[in-house]
């Protein structure tokens, strides 16, 4: 999805710049040049940069408490190869990203045992969350590790049926990409493209 992405963007400026230009009137090494352009212009932007801003833009348009923490979002995703949309839509669906948090502990905003953790900070709780919800902790690996994103859901939620449908709404409405299942169920890059 990445490459992709990224064909998408050349295409798009190369649409831009030659919107009414013939192509025959162009060097022969007129491409390469525009493609090495565009890596040194775009060099200092990142896929995490637009993740954390995607993430902090999301709570921040509706005036909620987790704007700012989009790059611990980003970091614990990364980490435990989820997809970076999860925990932030998870705590908007529990709390209204952190406007609900649980009543005894301001920092679980997932609501994340059904209130009965407590943590001592805001990223610890992204942390620990995570890495439940990655199969990551030996206790819960069982219910959450190798699953989709939607059973991931379904196993956090088994009360409200539509649950695991409006989390994903919500990671739709933070980016609109597709939710990658390889990514989710825990299997390596390097095994999904063998």
């Amino acid at each position: 999805m990445r490459v992709k992405n990224k064909v998408l963007s050349i295409c798009i400026s190369l649409c831009a710049t030659f919107s009414g230009a013939t192509l025959s009137f162009l060097p022969f090494d007129f491409f390469p040049a525009v493609i090495a352009e565009i890596n040194t212009a775009t060099s200092g932007v990142t896929k995490e940069d637009v993740r954390v801003t995607n993430i902090n833009n999301y709570f921040a348009t509706n005036g909620l408490p987790l704007a700012g923490y989009g790059k611990t979002f980003v970091e614990v995703a990364d980490k435990y190869d989820l997809d970076y949309r999860l925990l932030p839509a998870i705590a908007m669906r529990e709390s209204t990203g952190g406007k609900q948090a649980c009543w005894n502990d301001k920092d679980n905003v997932f609501g994340w045992a059904s209130c009965k953790v407590k943590f001592d900070t805001q990223e610890q709780a992204i942390d620990k969350v995570g890495a439940h919800l990655s199969g990551n902790i030996k206790s819960t690996s069982s219910y959450y590790g190798n699953k989709s994103v939607w059973k991931k859901l379904r196993t956090y939620n088994s009360v409200i049926a539509p649950y695991p449908d409006q989390v994903i709404g919500i990671m739709n409405k933070i980016e609109r990409t597709p939710i990658d299942e390889q990514v989710a169920i825990g299997v390596s890059k390097e095994v999904a493209m063998k």
